[in-house]
């Protein structure tokens, strides 16, 4: 069984991004880190604690990007910086 946990996100900041592709970007996230915080490994819920603020990074976006993989991208990013799998 996977311990519980609860992720609350009150902002991402989204600059440079067209208005009506920030709603479509923002549920990106939300469904990849739904995707990505299901996954089978839990080791690093015991150590990711809490964080009263935190970056998640930034990347640069390709022209040919769509709001679902912008999203995706940045959930990998906030994804990695929670549980350290970038650091490994």
């Amino acid at each position: 069984m996977n311990p519980g946990f609860e992720i609350n996100i009150d902002a991402i900041t989204l600059e440079g991004f067209a208005p009506q592709d920030r709603r479509k970007i923002k549920e990106a996230v939300e469904q990849s880190l739904i995707q990505l915080f299901t996954m089978p490994s839990t080791d690093w819920i015991a150590a990711a604690g809490f964080f009263d603020k935190m970056d998640g990074g930034c990347f640069q976006a390709g022209d040919g990007n769509n709001p679902h993989q912008l999203g995706a991208q940045i959930a990998r990013s906030v994804y990695s910086a929670i549980t350290g799998a970038g650091n490994k």
